[in-house]
């Protein structure tokens, strides 16, 4: 991970904590998993591509 957890609300802002069931923005230097746990319903694993 290269950079802060940008969520969206007028604009992309740095997120101060992760939140479930709301979606994030991050930079990453490779291809590969972020995977984080959660109690939400319908919640995925994302695979990230650079």
């Amino acid at each position: 991970v290269q950079s802060s957890y940008f969520e969206f609300e007028t604009g992309y802002v740095a997120s101060e904590m992760i939140v479930p069931c709301k979606a994030y923005w991050v930079k990453v230097s490779s291809a590969g998993k972020l995977v984080f746990n959660s109690n939400c319903v319908g919640a995925k694993t994302v695979l990230l591509r650079k």
